[in-house]
């Protein structure tokens, strides 16, 4: 592989979805967990951002669940510092992707796949002391409710949902 072809962030950059898509089906199909990984942590010269950081904030949600995937299929321990990747702000991909849901319809499987990576970014603080979910309920989802409950119909119950379909101590901190 050329390294130019491999440039998630290029095209991320140029918004050239479906370039993207075919970039991680060749890599799905014949790179390396190493090259994969390579890519993945590859990073913007001025924020520190990795193709995900990139990906969660503005590229089509389905293209942002094909670079998780392409990540779940490689072995955890390869690619697990991907999802712990932090940015200028201390922020990780989970912490980009709770800050961007936009309302009670969001497809919470960005957030479900990015927690089956690495359950312990849950627990990050960027460097303004925040975790994933303290942007989750400071998201446009979260405010855009008009009462406290349908606040956590809107956004705390599908995250619980996701929580609990991960069985682990994860679910004790809510």
């Amino acid at each position: 592989h050329h390294e130019s072809a491999l440039d998630l962030l290029s095209l991320l950059g140029r918004n050239e979805w479906k370039k993207l898509r075919k970039t991680l089906t060749n890599l799905q199909e014949t790179a390396s967990s190493a090259t994969v990984r390579r890519v993945f942590m590859a990073t913007t010269k001025n924020r520190k951002e990795t193709p995900l950081h990139v990906a969660v904030w503005k590229a089509p949600p389905h293209l942002t669940l094909a670079m998780l995937e392409l990540l779940l299929s490689q072995s955890l321990g390869d690619c697990k510092d991907v999802m712990l990747q932090q940015d200028v702000d201390g922020n990780t991909s989970l912490h980009l992707a709770c800050a961007n849901v936009q309302d009670a319809s969001s497809n919470f499987s960005v957030i479900r796949n990015a927690l089956l990576l690495a359950p312990q970014a849950l627990e990050m603080a960027n460097l303004h002391g925040d975790t994933p979910l303290h942007l989750l309920v400071a998201s446009k989802a979260f405010s855009s409710c008009k009462e406290p409950g349908d606040a956590t119909s809107a956004v705390l119950r599908p995250l619980i949902q996701i929580l609990r379909c991960r069985r682990s101590s994860l679910y004790t901190i809510l």
